[in-house]
C-alpha cells in the first residue's frame, strides 16, 4: 500500500477516534496501527521506523502540533521559575535545575521533528508560532530582568543611606564622649544629642528592616510575575489545543519513503 494511502487512512481513522474517545486514546491507538496494522486489516504493519514516520505525519502533527508547543512553553516557564526561586532564596539544589534544562531540551527537539515532518504549506505557520514562542519567552526574560534591576538599584541605595547613618551614629558617639570630658556644663545638650542619636539608631534600624522587608517583597514580585506569565501562555495555547487543524495529510509529499 502506498505510504500516501497509509496516513490518509491513519489520517481518517484518528478524526473517527477524536470524535468518540479522548485524545491520549487516540494517540496510542494509532500508534499501534502504524507500527503493527490494524486489527481490521485495513492498515498493514509498517514498522517501527516506517509507521513511527507515518503516525508523526498523518495523527500527530495535524492534531497534536500544539501540545508540543504548548508542552516547551510549560517546560520554559518551569525552568525559569526554578532559576528565580535559585537566584533568589538558594532553596533549590542543582539537580532540579539540570532536570528542567533536559527536559525543555527533549520537548524542543520533539518540536523540531514536529517542524520538520510538517506538510510544506503550513510550515510557515509552524515558523511563526516558534518566532511567538521565542518572542514571549524574551519578552518574560526581559521584565524579570528589569524588575530585578529595579529593585537592585533601590535596594543598593537603602544600603547606602543605612551606611551613612552608621557613619553619623559614629561621628556622634564620638561628640557625645568628647563633651562629655569637657569642663564646661553642657548637661542639656549632652542630653539632647543622646536623644537624637537614640532616634537616629531606631531610624537605622527601621531603615535595615525595610530593606529586609523589599528584598522578600521582591521574590514574591518575582515569582507572581512568572506565575502570572505561565497561567497566561498556558490559557492562550489552550484554546489553541482545543481546535486541531482541519488540514488534510492527502497532500503531502512521501519523501519520508
Amino acid at each position: 500500500m502506498a505510504d500516501t494511502n497509509v496516513k490518509e487512512l491513519l489520517y481518517e481513522k484518528a478524526q473517527q477516534l477524536l470524535s468518540q474517545h479522548g485524545r491520549l486514546y487516540t494517540l496510542l491507538v494509532t500508534l499501534r496501527w502504524a507500527t503493527t496494522g490494524a486489527d481490521d486489516g485495513g492498515i498493514p504493519r509498517q514498522g517501527w521506523w516506517r509507521g513511527g514516520i507515518r503516525w508523526l505525519e498523518a495523527v500527530v502533527v495535524p492534531f497534536y502540533m500544539p501540545w508540543a508547543s504548548g508542552f516547551v512553553f510549560l517546560g520554559a516557564a518551569v525552568l525559569l521559575l526554578l532559576l528565580g526561586i535559585r537566584r533568589f532564596t538558594g532553596v533549590i539544589g542543582e539537580e532540579p535545575i539540570i532536570a528542567a534544562f533536559v527536559a525543555e531540551g527533549f520537548f524542543l527537539l520533539v518540536l523540531f521533528l514536529l517542524l520538520l515532518l510538517a506538510p510544506g504549506s503550513p510550515s510557515s505557520t509552524r515558523s511563526d508560532e516558534l518566532s511567538t514562542l521565542v518572542h514571549d519567552l524574551n519578552d518574560i526574560a526581559t521584565d524579570i530582568t528589569r524588575i530585578v534591576e529595579s529593585h537592585d538599584q533601590l535596594l543598593q541605595r537603602w544600603q547606602e543611606s543605612t551606611e551613612s547613618q552608621s557613619i553619623a551614629l559614629q561621628r556622634l558617639d564620638q561628640l557625645l564622649q568628647k563633651l562629655q570630658q569637657l569642663p564646661l556644663p553642657g548637661a542639656a545638650l549632652v542630653a539632647e544629642l543622646q536623644q537624637l542619636q537614640q532616634a537616629l539608631s531606631q531610624l537605622n534600624a527601621t531603615i535595615r528592616q525595610t530593606v529586609d522587608e523589599l528584598q522578600h517583597w521582591r521574590n514574591q514580585q518575582l515569582q507572581s510575575l512568572v506565575q502570572q506569565e505561565l497561567a497566561r501562555i498556558l490559557a492562550t495555547y489552550a484554546r489553541t489545543v482545543a481546535a486541531p487543524d482541519s488540514g488534510s495529510p492527502s497532500g503531502e509529499s512521501s519523501h519520508h519513503a
